[in-house]
């Protein structure tokens, strides 16, 4: 019995694997006719300028399903030569069908995504019981918090300096907006330092923006330290 059920086992994941890759295989015969390119053109851009070596039969095979599974690396490629995110090619956002996120499991493509980058989903969380996957979704968070709002920061930036250059009196206004970018840089108290803390790579964002914060990192972390101190003052001339 043993042997059986393990033998279904392999079987079944050797069908899930192989369904997979006819799902991706369709998706990438679906954008590549979409943005009218043939199959040697792909081939030879992911041999030529990725430096991953592809076949025109193993791409053919994989559009009409004969393949039997499909690699990351062939994701990864294949995306960039269509100019997609590899998810879409996994998980189709732009289809209303469900897709298989694992053997039997069918999940909405929003869902899949949701899972496959944050752990995120219906049926699909990260236990948080776990130190390690409280740690990556904390760490996904803090990027996410940091990214966002130096979008922000740049666009309040942008007003700001639309108004100086103007020739009217906008000092009010500007204030207004000023008093923003501390608004934004004290929601994101904490991403950077976190980040920098586990010497994990900082977002592409403006050095304006990274010097603001450590500026805000600091006046909070001093006025902390003034409260304990104060405290602690207090505490002695009561127990005095």
């Amino acid at each position: 019995m043993l042997v059986s059920s393990v033998s279904m086992t392999v079987d079944q994941s050797e069908d899930w694997m192989k369904r997979q890759a006819a799902a991706v295989g369709a998706r990438v015969r679906r954008v590549r006719l979409a943005v009218g390119i043939s199959v040697q053109s792909v081939a030879d851009y992911c041999t030529n300028e990725l430096g991953y070596k592809m076949l025109r039969t193993t791409l053919a095979n994989l559009e009409s399903g004969a393949r039997k599974n499909i690699t990351v690396a062939e994701v990864s490629v294949l995306a960039k030569a269509l100019g997609v995110p590899p998810l879409s090619l996994l998980y189709p956002i732009d289809e209303p069908q469900e897709v298989e996120v694992l053997p039997g499991v069918m999940k909405t493509s929003w869902e899949a995504w949701r899972w496959f980058a944050d752990g995120l989903g219906p049926g699909l969380h990260i236990r948080t019981a776990h130190p390690q996957a409280q740690e990556i979704r904390e760490a996904l968070l803090e990027y996410g918090l940091l990214t966002e709002n130096a979008r922000a920061w740049k666009h309040t930036e942008d007003m700001i300096r639309s108004l100086a250059s103007m020739d009217r009196d906008n000092e009010d206004a500007q204030e207004s907006l000023r008093k923003e970018l501390e608004h934004i840089a004290v929601d994101t108290h904490g991403a950077l330092e976190f980040l920098e803390s586990r010497g994990l790579p900082i977002p592409d964002v403006p050095e304006g923006w990274l010097k603001m914060l450590r500026e805000m990192d600091a006046k909070i972390d001093a006025d902390v330290e003034a409260f304990d101190e104060r405290k602690r003052v207090k505490e002695g001339r009561a127990d005095a």
